[in-house]
C-alpha cells in the first residue's frame, strides 16, 4: 500500500472520530435542549396556574406579588435557558453535519482512489493476458510453418 493510501486513511480515521465525537454532542445537546424546554413549559404551568389574589391584608398581597415576581422571574430564566439551549443544539447540528460531509468527502475520495487503482490493475491484466495470447498465437503460427 502506498504512503498516500495510508496518509488517506489516517485522516478517513480522524474525520470518522470527528464525525462521532459532533455527533455525541449533538445527541447531549439536543437531549439539553430538551430538558430545558421541558423545564420551561413546567415553569409556564405553574405560572398560570397560580392563584389569583382575591382579598386579604396588604401583607398577604405582598407576598402574593412577591410569589408572582418570583415565579415570573424563574419562568423568565428558563426562557432564556430554553433558548441557549436550542441555539446550541443548532449550532451542534451544523458541526455535525460538516465533520459528516468531511468525512463523506474523503471516504468518496478513497473510494474514487480504490476504483482507479482496480481499473489500472484490470488493465495491466489485460494487457499481459494480450501478451500471453500474441506469444501463443506465433508460436502455433511458428509450428503450423515447420510443419
Amino acid at each position: 500500500m502506498s504512503d498516500d493510501g495510508r496518509g488517506l486513511r489516517a485522516v478517513a480515521r480522524v474525520r470518522a472520530v470527528r464525525e462521532r465525537d459532533s455527533k455525541l454532542g449533538l445527541q447531549q445537546a439536543a437531549r439539553i435542549a430538551q430538558e430545558r424546554a421541558l423545564e420551561l413549559a413546567r415553569r409556564e404551568d405553574e405560572l398560570d396556574a397560580a392563584p389569583a389574589f382575591t382579598g386579604g391584608s396588604a401583607g398577604a398581597f405582598l407576598v402574593a406579588r412577591q410569589s408572582l415576581g418570583t415565579m415570573a422571574t424563574e419562568t423568565s430564566q428558563a426562557s432564556d435557558r430554553a433558548e441557549l439551549g436550542r441555539d446550541i443544539a443548532t449550532e451542534s447540528l451544523g458541526r455535525w453535519l460538516g465533520d459528516r460531509s468531511r468525512l463523506r468527502a474523503v471516504e468518496l475520495l478513497s473510494e474514487r482512489r480504490a476504483e482507479h487503482r482496480r481499473a489500472e490493475l484490470a488493465q495491466l491484466e489485460r494487457r499481459d493476458l494480450d501478451e500471453i495470447a500474441g506469444r501463443s498465437w506465433l508460436r502455433a503460427a511458428a509450428s503450423r510453418e515447420r510443419a
